[in-house]
């Protein structure tokens, strides 16, 4: 869920601009899972992330309960980047 931090962090910064610049990922889930399959998973993780689901949950939910996650990768504690009082407030709430 950083891209979706990310995001909603720079738009509060002012407008966002396209590049034209071209990205190449992987479109192993995609085939694996199927296109609307994997949209209908990632707009629930997506809702889910809002609501304030812990972002562990939401790891082994997306990967699979056999792939680890670091206590420290929690939401608003990505890298340290934040200073108190700066973590998401949904509801608000603190996170």
């Amino acid at each position: 869920m950083e891209d979706v931090e990310l995001s909603a962090r720079l738009k509060r910064r002012g407008r966002i601009r396209c590049l034209g610049l071209r990205v190449t990922t992987s479109a192993r889930k995609w085939e694996r899972n199927g296109i609307l399959r994997t949209i209908v998973l990632m707009w629930a993780l997506r809702l889910l992330y809002f609501v304030g689901v812990d972002p562990a949950r939401l790891h082994r939910w997306y990967y699979g309960p056999h792939r680890a996650v670091s206590p420290s990768r929690g939401r608003g504690n990505h890298s340290g980047s934040l200073s108190e009082g700066e973590g998401r407030r949904e509801g608000g709430r603190a996170s």
